[in-house]
């Protein structure tokens, strides 16, 4: 993945028990978030900065992705909560229009 690219939850993401109010079940049923009923659709997202995780005692570097999300959506994979990020399993591409 790279900056500007179009994301949204893969199925690993979806089933974060932090991420739920977010995924496409909690928003096929309307889930309802400070008395607003979230939007039905997919959440679709651009990556605006990708850079390693910062890990002490760590041997392997994961990266570490932004997304600017199109209307409301976590700020990391911990919900509004702890990380301000993605790891590349928590997201998926948007495939292109034919």
């Amino acid at each position: 993945m790279k900056v500007g690219d179009l994301v949204t939850f893969s199925s690993y993401g979806e089933n974060l028990d932090a991420l739920y109010k977010w995924s496409s079940r909690a928003r096929a049923i309307g889930y309802f978030v400070n008395s607003k009923r979230i939007p039905q659709g997919p959440l679709v997202g651009m990556v605006i900065s990708v850079k390693p995780e910062i890990r002490y005692h760590a041997c392997d570097t994961k990266m570490q992705y932004d997304i600017r999300w199109i209307g409301d959506g976590p700020k990391g994979r911990n919900g509004h909560f702890g990380t301000g990020g993605f790891y590349r399993k928590d997201l998926k591409f948007i495939s292109k229009a034919k």
